[in-house]
């Protein structure tokens, strides 16, 4: 998009390998992780008067001090949907609540468009936003892999290897399928990656469960990548998903993944795929019907969705919005 637009990235120092071999205007900030919900108020307005900007586009932050067209990203209004579910009692908590649901918001109804990154997240925020200003829909882009993992089809015999990605936070629900293992009737082994960042219980209430299970905690992308490979089947039992990214994943690499039926894994997934969040009983009976016959079938059916989020229909979405941005500057 650079042959069309002149762009000014700002962005954290640290991030700066990412945009190394893009040939963009790149302008790194060093400033504490637990501080960059100011950079809205003022390193993007300061940036604004210094380059003579005529859009703005903020992928992650509120911008409630722009006053030329601009837009904003939304990943998710779970703070809204959910409210008191994952507020923390803490000061951080408290300012991170009141900045999602007061700031945040106060940014979206001031903001020229709306890009949302599933038809779930669109819903949202007409209802909770209103029709104020256009939402656009954007996918994130999946990168199929040129050479993806091997097909990992679980025979009858073996034991089923089950990958939870995510951190370990109320939303994610990751005691729903805690739950479900032990009316599981086949041997299986539940692998868990992403840091416990709310319920540490969880590590010390799996000895209850008469299956076996492994906590990681954060790793590396390779590391990842290799606990993907020895999976056969990954689980997000989500109350909420803007976009489903372990989905995606394990998808692109060959493996099969279940998700609860709600918000934007609707999207994702094919309806054998899907599971309700009633009963954890239904979720076993699901696990223990996948066999080494329908495998590979519900994987090709979840392949034909995943193929619609192409790099190509990224950026036309991305040069679409920002060609609406200079129009509306122009207008100005």
């Amino acid at each position: 998009m650079a042959d069309e637009f002149s762009f000014v990235v700002l962005c954290n120092r640290q991030y700066r390998k990412h945009f190394k071999h893009k040939h963009l205007n790149f302008v790194g900030y060093r400033y504490p992780r637990a501080l960059r919900i100011i950079i809205g108020f003022v390193i993007i307005p300061l940036a604004v008067l210094q380059y003579k900007a005529v859009a703005v586009h903020s992928e992650i932050y509120a911008a409630p001090l722009i006053w030329i067209p601009h837009s904003v990203t939304v990943h998710d209004l779970f703070y809204l949907i959910k409210p008191g579910l994952e507020s923390a009692e803490s000061i951080k908590g408290v300012i991170m609540s009141l900045y999602w649901r007061k700031l945040f918001i106060y940014s979206l109804k001031r903001c020229t468009l709306i890009k949302v990154i599933s038809q779930s997240t669109k819903k949202d925020v007409s209802s909770y936003i209103g029709n104020q200003c256009e939402s656009i829909l954007i996918y994130p882009k999946v990168d199929l892999p040129l050479f993806p993992l091997r097909i990992n089809v679980p025979r009858s015999a073996d034991c089923l290897d089950l990958l939870f990605i995510g951190s370990v936070v109320p939303r994610k629900n990751l005691r729903f399928l805690m739950d479900a293992l032990p009316f599981v009737k086949r041997r299986v082994h539940l692998h868990v990656v992403g840091n416990i960042w709310w319920d540490d219980t969880v590590r010390t209430e799996s000895q209850r469960v008469d299956k076996n299970m492994t906590f990681y905690g954060y790793v590396p992308h390779s590391k990842k990548i290799e606990v993907l490979e020895r999976a056969h089947v990954l689980i997000l039992p989500s109350l909420y998903e803007g976009f489903g990214y372990p989905i995606v994943e394990a998808i692109a690499n060959n493996r099969l993944a279940l998700g609860a039926r709600n918000s934007s894994m609707i999207e994702l997934l094919p309806e054998e795929c899907l599971f309700d969040l009633d009963s954890p009983m239904q979720l076993a009976a699901m696990i223990d019907s996948i066999t080494e016959d329908n495998y590979e079938g519900f994987l090709q059916k979840a392949l034909t969705l995943v193929r619609q989020f192409s790099a190509g229909a990224h950026v036309s979405g991305h040069r679409a919005m920002f060609r609406e941005l200079i129009c509306r500057a122009r207008q100005c």
